[in-house]
C-alpha cells in the first residue's frame, strides 16, 4: 500500500493559491457571428466576456438603435441576470423582451444565446439550431482569448 503524505491548507493560504492563479478569459463578440437578426434600426451585437468559463460581463456593442428606446433596454436588468452563471446555465434562463423596447431587447437577447451558443461550441459540445432554425457558427476571429481582462474597454452601448 502506498502512502501519501497529507497537505493541509488553511483558509488564507489557499485564498493566496486561488488568488495568484490566472484567470483564463475568453471574449466572444457577436458582431459576426449573428447575421440577419435585427433590432428596430439595425444589428444589435453583443460582448460577452467569460472567467474560467463564468459569465463575468455582457455589454452591447456599438448600434444604430435610438437612443431612448435603447435606454430602456440597458437600464433593465437584461444585461445582468447572466453574469455568475455558465453559458450552459444561462442558456437554461428565460429572459423576457423589455416592454418598450421589444425589437431592440429581442434581437440582443438573440445575440446573446448565439454567443453563448459559440462558447460551448468552441469547447467542443456541439449546439443544435434552435427554435428559429438557426445555427450560429464560429470562427477564430470571434472568440478570441483576452490578454488582460482588465484592458477590455466595452465600446459605447450607442452611437
Amino acid at each position: 500500500m502506498k502512502r501519501f503524505p497529507l497537505l493541509l491548507l488553511d483558509a488564507g493560504c489557499l485564498a493566496a493559491i486561488l488568488a495568484a492563479t490566472p484567470k483564463k478569459t475568453v471574449v466572444i463578440e457577436t458582431t459576426h457571428l449573428v447575421k440577419n437578426v435585427y433590432g428596430y434600426s439595425d444589428i444589435t451585437p453583443v460582448r460577452i466576456t467569460l472567467e474560467d468559463g463564468i459569465i463575468s460581463e455582457i455589454v452591447p456593442l456599438e448600434n444604430q438603435e435610438s437612443p431612448d428606446y435603447f435606454e430602456e433596454v440597458l437600464s433593465s436588468n437584461l444585461f445582468k441576470t447572466l453574469v455568475g452563471k455558465t453559458p450552459r446555465e444561462a442558456l437554461k434562463v428565460k429572459l423576457d423582451a423589455v416592454s418598450g423596447a421589444t425589437f431592440s431587447s429581442e434581437s440582443i437577447i438573440r445575440n446573446i444565446r448565439a454567443g453563448l451558443k459559440a462558447a460551448l461550441d468552441s469547447t467542443g459540445i456541439k449546439i443544435a439550431a434552435d427554435s428559429t432554425g438557426h445555427t450560429p457558427t464560429t470562427d477564430s476571429t470571434v472568440l478570441k482569448p483576452a490578454a488582460d481582462s482588465k484592458g477590455l474597454k466595452p465600446e459605447p452601448a450607442i452611437r
